[in-house]
């Protein structure tokens, strides 16, 4: 039995985000490095048992996020400019931005992302309440 082309293309977006995200993280990492982007844990006063089990993240990168939801954003808006340079081509059956049901996930994810991004560096900056980010309810 052949597979059908709507088994395909998820497959094939798959594979290419997961290929996209495998090569943009190293460049990340070392960038949020350079930048000191990494995790800051609660001095000992402050929280007095959580700070030593959690002392062995202090500079852990953090907002790993941004490939994914960067790779999301750039896979639909490589395919969706590809699909109008090139109409009635092959690359047109993998433009998801075509469909309508794509558009509210699409702006959840971003919308997630955001709120993520923002909590992240927060955190790292040591901004809102007792200096860790958002607070869970705002998340």
């Amino acid at each position: 039995m052949p597979i059908s082309v709507p088994v395909i293309q998820p497959l094939v977006l798959m594979a290419g985000s997961a290929v996209l995200a495998f090569i943009c993280m190293p460049i990340l990492i070392r960038t949020l490095i350079k930048y000191k982007m990494g995790k800051s844990i609660r001095d000992a006063a402050s929280a007095p048992v959580m700070a030593g089990f959690h002392q062995a993240k202090a500079g852990t990168p953090t907002m790993g996020g941004i490939v994914i939801w960067g790779v999301v954003v750039a896979l639909a808006f490589v395919l969706g400019v590809s699909c109008k340079l090139l109409p009635g081509t092959t690359v047109c059956s993998f433009s998801f931005l075509s469909r309508a049901q794509t558009w509210l996930p699409l702006g959840s994810l971003l919308g997630a992302a955001l709120i993520g991004l923002i909590d992240d560096y927060w955190n790292i900056r040591r901004w809102g309440p007792k200096g860790g980010g958002l607070r869970a309810r705002h998340r």
